[in-house]
């Protein structure tokens, strides 16, 4: 009987010990003469193939058995493949000199186009192609920047990881540990910190050398549900069990204290998870302080990897002072920089051999008749038709599942598929069904079946977009007003997020909606949808109410003449605010559903492109990597006022009702009450409505302490500090005091 041997790649390490072992004159000659070859030098050493602790495997066993883990043996070979292919994310200032390139391309070939001097445009025809050349260099810039992303490590997504993952870092961990106890047998560490402990490889694998010498266990993930795995494998999977050694512990984020040091500290394949060079960096040097002995960085054997890995290894060696100064111990002990990387920018990386895990193979799942091996694969952004139909499956929308962004589906598993409105009907192919909706079938790959049509995926499409709607619900909101659902009708209706209207201001009060860890895979669409009113703001035509022409008006009639030009600009006009944003949503059709005027209030451009949008793309990339979907709730207060030609404080309203009465009132506040129902966490996060207010008013109108102002748990987002606007954040108690009509919620502490 054969085990399967597989071949794995890991990139080259550093390490610091407090005794230096110093490289003779001849044997650093004969590396400046390049006698010894990269990865073929006496540093080198060789161990034999690493298999996980019988243990260990137990556990692995038992939970993976549990969970039906042979059901998605493919989804993990996808995030494997997915994982070997990440490149490092694009740095802003790279975005921005691309952004620059593509826009001077694209201005200059429109204004050549148009055939006329610039300077005898009128303002509208200049803001026509300003906002034309802005959609297209978006357009373009989307094609040419890598789309880097967290992943969100859900349940499902731990347990792929664990399979395909375990075996290959654990044998790279002991790898790397053996060349420590090798060359230091004497050595005995007394303490670990592990940074990105996924399911808990580096403490098995410090556990092969000196399990009866460490006393404290230090584990770092974001991902809950990857702590929660690594306990279970450690209690080789049985719940509610003591673990079988003490001095374990876990957090979500590192600790700021850096009076504790650990003799080895580990970082393995984690930096990769991080936005950017500054944060990996910032991150090195935290862990760096926190090092008493060894600090170890490991990444994958790739181009990106090793990147990684020397960027971290010449920060160490180039700016530790000389009271926190560390050498290069393995697998090269000397300082000089890699000959091979130098010559060539090839990556120095290192094979390893492993035992795999020996539950499931490919063969069992092959081998195993209950367990469908056909499966769809379908991808965001290549594989969806246009016009796009709404698709729910399991009564839900669609939502991507793994890292990728792919969608999987078993075979058979069925997908309601459906274009809802008057005359819109579903395309097969070529030709047009006379069905709103209906089911298909996964065959394989990217083949549906629909009846007796079968063909790909993207050949689904609808005859024109889908249409959806805002229904008035018999429930009430806030006291007296009414409670709006906005969906898509296929079969029953479907609804993506709920809206609290006022009849008589004709008003949004709140939406709410989830957003989920995925939300960061949002997909590409053709164009902006227009804004639509439904039949929620009567006679009214509130493209009319928006209209800057109609803005100018109306703070004319409320300040008095002329006032319009000290407020409004070609950079600062009211926007239509997007209450649950777009970009919350992943698909075409939910995307477009929020382009309805119950999900809009009036916003200042300047806070709407700044403050706002920065909290909206920072809640997105902090619940992708939180790894659990939570509620929010999207709201505006108050109304805004500006000073009139005799200075007194006027507030604004965008239309004028029969009665004289002011409605489609400017809000003073925007504000988004995140809420995770699971852990039961909440945090209000506040903006002011207006750029032209002093820091008296502001200070008057910031209604609670400030919970995120020096709190390093709410790193993750930062405020935009040239819109001229003023944001803030309040606990749920201070917030609810203050707001009082929202939905009531259970809540234990902040959510960050």
């Amino acid at each position: 009987m054969f085990r399967k041997i597989k071949i794995y790649h890991f990139s080259s390490i550093y390490s610091n010990y407090s005794t230096k072992v110093e490289i003779d004159a001849r044997l650093r000659g004969n590396f400046e003469s390049k006698e010894y070859k990269p990865r073929n030098h006496p540093g080198r050493t060789k161990v034999k193939v690493a298999t996980i602790p019988p243990d260990i495997q137990k556990g692995i066993k038992v939970i993976l058995e549990d969970a039906g883990a042979k059901a998605f043996y493919h989804e993990s070979e996808d995030l494997q493949n997915y994982l070997r292919s990440r490149r490092l994310p694009p740095e802003e200032g790279e975005i921005n000199e691309k952004a620059a390139k593509i826009y001077k391309t694209v201005s200059n070939k429109v204004f050549t186009e148009i055939n006329k001097d610039e300077k005898k445009l009128t303002r509208e025809e200049i803001e026509h192609y300003n906002k034309k050349i802005q959609n297209t260099v978006f357009n373009v810039l989307k094609k040419n920047v890598y789309r880097w992303a967290n992943i969100s490590y859900d349940k499902p997504t731990c347990l792929q990881y664990l399979m395909v993952r375990a075996a290959p870092e654990y044998a790279i961990l002991v790898r790397i540990l053996d060349e420590i106890k090798r060359k230091l047998p004497d050595y005995k560490p007394r303490s670990f910190f592990d940074f990105g402990s996924g399911v808990g490889t580096g403490t098995w694998a410090i556990n092969s050398y000196w399990k009866g010498h460490i006393f404290e266990y230090f584990s770092v993930d974001t991902s809950v549900h990857m702590n929660d795995l690594a306990r279970l494998i450690l209690c080789q999977g049985k719940d509610n069990v003591q673990l079988p050694f003490k001095g374990y512990f876990q957090r979500q984020f590192l600790p700021a204290s850096t009076d504790l040091k650990y003799d080895i500290v580990l970082s393995a394949f984690s930096l990769f998870e991080l936005p950017n060079m500054k944060s990996r960096l910032e991150t090195i040097q935290k862990l760096w302080n926190k090092t008493q002995d060894f600090l170890i960085i490991v990444e994958q054997g790739t181009n990106a990897g090793f990147q990684i890995v020397n960027e971290a290894r010449e920060f160490v060696l180039n700016t530790a002072d000389s009271h926190n100064k560390g050498y290069a111990f393995a697998p090269c002990p000397n300082d000089s920089v890699c000959p091979r990387y130098l010559e060539h920018e090839t990556p120095c990386n290192f094979l390893m051999k492993y035992e795999s895990l020996p539950f499931p193979s490919k063969t069992e799942v092959l081998a195993d008749k209950n367990v469908v091996t056909g499966y769809c694969s379908i991808s965001l952004n290549t594989d969806f038709g246009e016009p796009s139909p709404v698709y729910i499956k399991n009564g839900t929308y669609l939502v991507p599942k793994a890292p990728s962004g792919a969608i999987l589906f078993r075979r058979s598993e069925t997908l309601l598929v459906g274009c809802p409105g008057t005359k819109k009907f579903v395309v097969l192919g070529n030709d047009t069904t006379d069905e709103n909706f209906l089911d298909v079938q996964c065959v394989s790959n990217k083949t549906f079946r629909a009846g007796q049509w079968v063909g790909q995926f993207k050949d689904i499409k609808c005859s024109s977009l889908p249409w959806f709607t805002a229904e008035e619900t018999s429930e009430y909101c806030s006291g007296r007003h009414k409670l709006y659902r906005i969906g898509y009708q296929l079969r029953k209706f479907h609804t993506l997020y709920e809206a609290c209207f006022d009849r008589e201001l004709l008003s949004t009060l709140y939406v709410q909606h989830d957003i989920s860890p995925a939300s960061h895979l949002m997909q590409n669409s053709s164009g902006r949808p227009q804004f639509i009113e439904g039949n929620v703001f009567g006679k009214i035509k509130m493209s009319k109410v928006y209209a800057v022409e109609n803005q100018r008006a109306q703070l004319n009639s409320i300040l008095g003449n002329n006032m319009d030009q000290q407020y409004i600009t070609k950079k600062q006009f009211l926007n239509r605010g997007h209450l649950a944003a777009r970009a919350d949503f992943i698909l075409r059709a939910p995307q477009k559903a929020s382009f309805h005027y119950i999900n809009a209030a009036p916003q200042w451009m300047r806070g709407n492109a700044g403050d706002w949008a920065a909290l909206e793309e920072a809640l997105r990339r902090r619940i992708s990597k939180y790894g659990t979907s939570v509620k929010v709730i999207t709201g505006t207060h108050g109304v805004c006022t500006l000073a009139d030609n005799q200075g007194i404080q006027k507030q604004l309203f965008l239309n004028i009702d029969e009665n004289n009465n002011g409605v489609i009132p400017v809000p003073l506040y925007f504000y988004k009450l995140v809420y995770d129902p699971y852990k039961k966490r909440a945090t209000a996060f506040i903006s002011i409505n207006s750029s032209y207010y002093n820091s008296t008013i502001i200070e008057k109108l910031t209604f609670c302490s400030d919970v995120c102002d020096g709190n390093r748990k709410y790193s993750w987002l930062r405020w935009r500090s040239n819109d001229g606007t003023h944001s803030f954040c309040c606990n749920y108690e201070e917030f609810t005091k203050y707001i009082d009509y929202l939905p009531k919620f259970d809540v234990k502490e902040l959510f960050y």
